[in-house]
């Protein structure tokens, strides 16, 4: 049914939630897991370095935003890591730059993904119940099937007025 698995990660709690089910998916269908990172900043970006008051501050931004764009891929790719050894399945580790939302979908788009699967990102348990801004605009506009990954949460219950 499935034989290319993109999983988007942040490196949060929820996204490590989805790579444990794209884990699953991916070895009950045998597909390609491809694991695709978003770093929000672009180094070249002209809104950060728009005005700078020093000679050399523009390059130093840039280098600073670089740097913090490899740490980010190393951190996300870590975690993500962790939980897709534990499963014993192969992966292949993509980073990119811009809006995560609009890349994820991109992506899966370019390279012919079948499913995308990605966390979802509550703000407290009285707002677990709506979707995070990126996956619900990925699911509104991907190319394919969308599984979100919500989070567990026990203590909610529907109440009645």
């Amino acid at each position: 049914m499935f034989s290319r698995i993109l999983l988007a990660s942040d490196g949060s709690d929820d996204a490590n939630r989805a790579a444990d089910a794209a884990a699953s998916l991916a070895e009950r269908f045998g597909a390609q897991l491809h694991v695709l990172h978003i770093f929000p900043l672009m180094p070249h970006d002209p809104a950060l370095t728009a005005v700078s008051p020093f000679k050399g501050a523009d390059d130093t931004v840039r280098d600073v935003v670089a740097h913090w764009a490899v740490e980010s891929e190393q951190t996300v790719e870590r975690r993500v890591g962790q939980v897709l050894r534990e499963h014993r399945i192969p992966y292949t580790f993509h980073q990119e730059n811009g809006d995560p939302a609009a890349v994820i979908v991109q992506v899966a788009a370019r390279e012919g993904f079948d499913l995308i699967v990605i966390g979802c990102r509550g703000l407290g348990p009285a707002l677990c119940q709506q979707l995070g801004s990126v996956s619900d605009w990925v699911s509104r506009h991907a190319p394919c099937p969308v599984l979100i990954i919500r989070p567990l949460h026990t203590n909610l219950s529907p109440t009645t007025p």
